[in-house]
């Protein structure tokens, strides 16, 4: 599938583009890392994305909190094993993966060190630990991004703090902020690398605010996934592609910034 992320999550996300970019862009990054087995998915959601990123008859295991999630993520045939877990507590011996995988997972936890302390007793001396997550700048380019369009600095912190209670993100880091973060539980950062600059994130943005304007009651994005308008599903795929393919080409040059970050870490040998 490698080239082709974009036009896929664009057909899967047709009601949503602007998932469709962020989610494009990581797998892009991502398809150039060798990701040695058996790798745990952890926070696997529905599984579409490692679908779309290992394929199958791959030794990859997923852990995701949510029942229903797992249940729907068994289905897509990426996994051997998949559970329904708290990453707090994980139900594998130490030692059991190569790679430890979470792709925009660790925004949402809490209690981010009793799950780092886990990823790394799951995780082989010499193994790899890759994740995304935003950056610490994504709030910065929410607050200039509405204070272009004239909002007030009170409006635009007051429209950050609903932006990030619907996304669920209850922190943003720097690489050194993760650096203090992982070398208490033995990792070592060996590469990070931002992702969706600011032109993307911008467009992201101002797609994100557009599809969660409601219609009456519903939400644009919602209203497409009606049955009166089925045709969307294949019409709108291909404009979204066309829209949000320079997008996709500006990521390809790491530019030194942006709204997310792909970081690689190792766990140290004893």
């Amino acid at each position: 599938m490698k080239g082709n992320y974009l036009a896929h999550f664009c057909r899967l996300y047709f009601n949503i583009p602007p998932q469709a970019l962020w989610r494009a862009i990581e797998a892009e990054l991502l398809s150039g890392i060798n990701f040695v087995e058996p790798i745990l998915d952890l926070g696997s959601g529905d599984g579409v994305f490692a679908k779309a990123i290992f394929g199958r008859n791959r030794q990859v295991s997923g852990v995701d909190l949510s029942p229903e999630n797992v249940r729907q993520a068994h289905k897509t045939g990426v996994y051997q094993d998949v559970r329904a877990a708290d990453a707090r507590s994980l139900p594998y011996a130490d030692g059991s993966f190569r790679t430890v995988f979470s792709n925009c997972v660790l925004e949402h936890v809490e209690d981010e060190l009793g799950v780092l302390a886990e990823i790394s007793r799951v995780l082989a001396h010499g193994g790899n630990f890759v994740f995304t997550v935003p950056s610490e700048r994504f709030c910065n380019y929410v607050l200039q991004f509405r204070s272009q369009n004239g909002d007030s600095l009170e409006d635009a912190n007051r429209y950050l703090d609903n932006l990030n209670a619907r996304l669920q993100h209850l922190h943003y880091h720097s690489p050194e902020d993760w650096q203090k973060r992982l070398e208490p539980v033995g990792l070592s950062i060996d590469s990070t690398r931002y992702y969706l600059q600011p032109e993307a994130h911008r467009i992201w943005l101002a797609w994100t605010e557009f599809f969660i304007k409601r219609v009456g009651k519903t939400e644009i994005g919602n209203l497409l996934r009606a049955r009166q308008f089925a045709p969307a599903r294949i019409v709108l795929p291909v404009l979204w592609r066309r829209l949000l393919g320079r997008c996709l080409d500006l990521e390809i040059k790491d530019q030194g910034e942006g709204a997310a970050l792909l970081i690689r870490a190792t766990k140290r040998r004893s």
